[in-house]
């Protein structure tokens, strides 16, 4: 089985071969598709040539928070699609994120597509901006009762994955709705857009748990006991287990693969101590 990685990157070539090498080291076999924001001027393209790296040609402006990514994702798809990449899943990569476990494959192939929430214990609240911001845009237009906010999912999108044919659906409904590049609403709409549309595309409603733990005591991780514990398949706290505010409660570590946010200085100390682990 073969993961395609979907990596929007904006900054700090070090960085960018530092989170190739990482997510090729833990799966192995796996193509990573590179979206360069149209900000990042001095991007090193002889990146491009690592072995099975892709460089998606469609280039924009990305910004935390205030782009969608949905479009970026789409058309970094359809990029591999275009190149004859042979791959079964999608998964989503950021460059504060780093694997630390192997297997992710194994766990993956479970499941359709993964999701924090299905409708009966999605959290409602008017003041999540992506929730919000689709429903008053009503982005899903023909797919539901658009004005009915139990229709719509959101989670985190780090570490999601998507089944390949499922993923293909989702692009071919927004094609017939939009241009994918008019997609590029000014909010972080991929994180209620893709887990909404997969849940009412997929055909099984057969979903895992995203394989990221996204750490939000600080805005970077800087204890290795973060680390060591989700290797050790210990029960963690993390910020999208129950909820999506940082709420306390430990939860199970045992599918966990990936980790967030970690510096994206190659010299940082929790960056240089994953790369120093063996196994």
């Amino acid at each position: 089985m073969t993961l395609l990685f979907s990596l929007p990157i904006h900054e700090n070539n070090e960085n960018v071969r530092d989170t190739i090498a990482n997510v090729q080291k833990y799966n192995p076999g796996c193509w990573v598709v590179l979206h360069v924001s149209a900000a990042f001027s001095d991007f090193d393209r002889s990146i491009k040539e690592i072995p099975r790296v892709l460089m998606n040609r469609v280039r924009f402006h990305t910004k935390h928070s205030q782009t969608s990514h949905v479009p970026l994702h789409f058309t970094n798809y359809q990029f591999a699609v275009d190149h004859g990449v042979d791959f079964d899943y999608v998964v989503i990569l950021h460059t504060s994120e780093m694997y630390i476990k192997f297997g992710a494959e194994n766990y993956i192939k479970n499941y359709e597509y993964s999701l924090w929430f299905d409708q009966e214990h999605q959290p409602r609240s008017s003041s999540w901006p992506p929730m919000y911001l689709s429903k008053q845009n009503r982005v899903f237009r023909e797919l539901f009762d658009a004005n009915n906010s139990y229709n719509y999912l959101g989670n985190l999108i780090e570490g999601n994955f998507w089944h390949r044919n499922l993923f293909e659906s989702m692009v071919q409904w927004s094609k017939q709705h939009y241009s994918i590049l008019d997609m590029g609403w000014n909010y972080a709409s991929e994180e209620c857009y893709l887990p909404t549309l997969a849940h009412h595309l997929s055909k099984t409603k057969n979903f895992g748990r995203p394989i990221n733990a996204f750490h939000h005591r600080e805005h970077y991780i800087n204890d290795p006991i973060d680390v060591e514990d989700i290797r050790a398949n210990k029960d963690i706290v993390f910020w999208q287990t129950n909820n999506w505010v940082y709420n306390k409660v430990p939860a199970s570590s045992l599918n966990t693969y990936s980790i967030k946010r970690i510096n994206r200085d190659i010299n940082d100390p929790i960056r240089r101590y994953i790369n120093s682990l063996d196994q």
